[in-house]
């Protein structure tokens, strides 16, 4: 099957609008769970007010639309046909892609280069170079606010290690059920934290590059061109592979450093197929793996009644152990 105007057009979109799309709403949505980590970590006591599931699904959904919104032009800027052209070999036609300038982008003088102008700037701007900069400020607080409840937790440490005249059970019970759950809650707060600031510092070593490379290529085009684009070329194309390659990284990253990603991980991923690679196993596969189970269900064997009194009492007894524990 040869190539078609429309086939084009899908060819362009995918390797070059799709991308670039994706992309931008990377970036802000990077941008957005690092304000949220900042939030919960520096403002505490408004996070329950504006960090909720609401909230986010209407920032991840307006950070869609932006994304979206500002490529419209990109598909519609190009119009696709083909053409007849020779083979390699000199003797055999084949259709090849014509790509020109939709008749609004050429209609007026200049136009041209003032949409390319305006578009360039604008991801330089606001989808680059915006969000790195903010990226390593949010970092830079994150870390510093880290140490400060690193060093807070040590002087109240080191004052609950004081001498204090108390009984060893009292002791016993703070130490178990009081400090031990605050102690965890803290430890998987750090390291969210901590996962966060690897996963951005992650993000900005390979996204900084291509920034830089994004506003050098748009002065060089809109003020005074000087770049070398052979050299420009290879440059992006190395920065592209590392983008790809920090992608299973951080997913190693997220893997590492959180229990509770790799819990949903688990339940979303990992146990669905895991049930569809295993079916379960049938009833009459169950009755015969477990002959006895099935004898006592079928009344062989005897009957045992739990009565209220048995579960008050059970009740009463594993309060008395988890209070004298």
């Amino acid at each position: 099957m040869g190539w078609t105007g429309p086939l084009c057009y899908i060819f362009e979109f995918m390797i070059d609008t799709a991308p670039q799309l994706f992309h931008s709403a990377s970036n802000l949505l990077t941008l957005a769970l690092a304000v949220q980590r900042y939030i919960y970590v520096c403002h505490a006591t408004t996070a329950k007010q504006w960090c909720t599931i609401a909230r986010s699904k209407v920032v991840i959904c307006l950070i869609l639309t932006l994304s979206v919104a500002h490529m419209v032009s990109r598909t519609a800027d190009r119009n696709y046909s083909t053409i007849m052209t020779d083979g390699a070999n000199g003797t055999a036609i084949i259709p090849v892609c014509r790509v020109e300038f939709s008749h609004w982008l050429t209609a007026a003088p200049n136009s041209l280069t003032i949409y390319f102008n305006t578009y360039f700037w604008f991801r330089v701007l606001f989808v680059q170079l915006f969000p790195c900069i903010s990226l390593v400020i949010l970092n830079i607080l994150l870390f510093s606010a880290m140490r400060r409840a690193e060093s807070r937790r040590r002087r109240l440490t080191v004052n609950r290690n004081t001498p204090k005249v108390q009984s060893a059970a009292t002791s016993r019970r703070a130490s178990l059920f009081g400090l031990s759950r605050e102690n965890r809650r803290q430890r998987d707060a750090n390291s969210t934290t901590m996962m966060l600031i690897v996963v951005i510092a992650v993000f900005l070593v390979v996204e900084i590059p291509l920034a830089v490379m994004s506003a050098l290529h748009t002065i060089s085009s809109s003020v005074h061109e000087f770049m070398n684009y052979e050299l420009a070329r290879d440059i992006v194309l190395f920065i592209d592979t590392t983008i790809c390659l920090s992608y299973p990284v951080n997913f190693a990253i997220y893997c590492g450093m959180s229990r509770q990603f790799r819990t949903t991980f688990s339940s979303l991923i990992l146990t669905p197929c895991i049930r569809l690679v295993k079916p379960a196993p049938s009833p009459d596969e169950n009755i015969e793996e477990n002959p006895e189970r099935s004898k006592w269900n079928n009344g062989a064997g005897p009957s045992t009644k739990i009565t209220k009194a048995t579960v008050a009492g059970t009740t009463e007894a594993n309060g008395l152990l988890t209070t004298n524990f």
